[in-house]
């Protein structure tokens, strides 16, 4: 019954992407990798579908490292080259299936597969790992029944793997966004003018990260100078990770949760002030989350999410009426009745900025008018958009516009002359 609940929920997925008349299996294998590294893979006309039953390793492709884990699904496309390396003394147990057929390219596109993004991660159903093995076949001794039977247990896999990526698109929220809050001793890297990360490596500092929907992931780097991390999501301890590496990979998956039930939600990444033998220090690296709602939604969520719009609606039009004066996220939640966090987890989800972010938005529309209508001078353009410090409005001009006031005006002048 598990199996053909799970097929009829992703069949029309896989009917509507030509998947059922267009997927197939040519060479399946299993292999046991210990030690440290196996000789490169190769993929030359076919795609290859790897999944990690036992242990844990690092894929490595020509442009990208990337940790995978047990229960793992990730692929290697034809013309790439990759090789899984092992940590010294561990093992892996992988299965691996060559896939080819015109639904091939679709399965890919399902499964959010490209160049830049190798692996399936987090896939938490156990049918998997009893699956993957069933694909090992002899393509010499095979009757018509034994080939329909290796077809029905092909797509089982593709739609246990699709199962595990949800078909809406995930919400990114950088650090830097008000959602995301910050007890204890955090700093920015590389800079606070160009923030790409932010890490902690004092104990019991956290982050957390308010949002409202069925799924959560964060990304981080792994590095040598990075340690442990306990993950709490709701109150509720979830698992400790250690986020070291022998060499620094960046925006890696470090967690995901995709069985949260439809509602508001809080993740905390906190620094346990712990690491390994091998780490060099303790760091907890975040470079953003990542969240994603429901597409369908009861009764009862159809209208907190028509209160929120309504809420969300009333915060744009107040920034685009009262742009000059000095608004606050937190004023703004308030003036609304609800919190800091979830008002800007909310505004985030359904304007796809955060707010701050939208109210910079609509200030420096009003200032490029001002530069190009009117010759008032930087001082009083920087008070009639909300701003009192005239070097701040420069500083915020030119990050958003890649040019400061005076030259956006000249620029103007010289193209209204032309």
């Amino acid at each position: 019954m598990i199996e053909q609940q799970t097929i009829n929920q992703v069949w029309p997925r896989m009917d509507q992407m030509d998947l059922l008349s267009g997927l197939y299996l040519a060479q399946s294998g299993r292999m046991v990798v210990v030690g440290e590294a196996v000789e490169p893979y190769e993929a030359k006309t076919r795609t290859r579908m790897f999944f990690l039953a036992e242990g844990n390793g690092m894929w490595k492709t020509e442009k990208k490292r990337e940790w995978v884990h047990k229960n793992d699904v990730f692929f290697l496309l034809p013309g790439q080259e990759a090789q899984l390396v092992v940590e010294r003394g561990g093992k892996a147990e992988v299965f691996w299936v060559d896939l080819y057929g015109d639904g091939v390219g679709p399965f890919l596109a399902q499964a959010g597969i490209d160049s830049s993004q190798l692996v399936v991660s987090g896939i938490s159903n156990p049918r998997l790992s009893q699956q993957f093995p069933l694909l090992l076949h002899d393509t010499g001794h095979m009757t018509p029944v034994d080939h329909l039977r290796l077809l029905s247990n092909l797509y089982l896999v593709a739609s246990l793997v699709l199962e595990a990526v949800p078909s809406q698109k995930w919400i990114s929220v950088l650090p830097t966004e008000e959602a995301v809050m910050y007890t204890g001793q955090w700093k920015w890297w590389p800079s606070n003018d160009r923030i790409e990360e932010v890490y902690t490596a004092q104990p019991k500092a956290y982050a957390e990260f308010h949002f409202y929907g069925t799924g959560i992931r964060w990304y981080g780097t792994m590095n040598f100078d990075c340690g442990k991390a306990d993950v709490i999501v709701d109150g509720r301890y979830q698992t400790t990770l250690d986020t070291y590496s022998p060499e620094r990979l960046p925006h890696q998956l470090l967690y995901v949760n995709t069985k949260l039930t439809p509602g508001p939600h809080i993740i905390k990444i906190f620094c346990t002030g712990e690491k390994n033998s091998k780490a060099t220090n303790c760091d907890v690296v975040i470079d953003r989350f990542c969240f994603y709602q429901p597409p369908f939604r009861s009764e009862r969520e159809v209208l907190v999410e028509r209160h929120s719009s309504r809420m969300v609606q009333q915060a744009k039009q107040w920034m685009e009426k009262e742009y000059q004066k000095p608004l606050q996220v937190e004023q703004m939640a308030k003036r609304l009745g609800v919190s800091r966090s979830y008002f800007s987890s909310r505004f985030q989800a359904e304007v796809g900025m955060s707010p701050s972010k939208y109210l910079t938005m609509v200030r420096m529309e009003q200032a490029k008018q001002l530069l190009q209508q009117t010759d008032e001078a930087m001082a009083q353009i920087a008070l009639a958009v909300g701003y009192q410090d005239v070097f701040y409005f420069s500083k915020v001009f030119k990050k958003s516009e890649q040019l400061s006031p005076s030259e956006y005006r000249r620029m103007y002048q010289k193209e209204e002359t032309v």
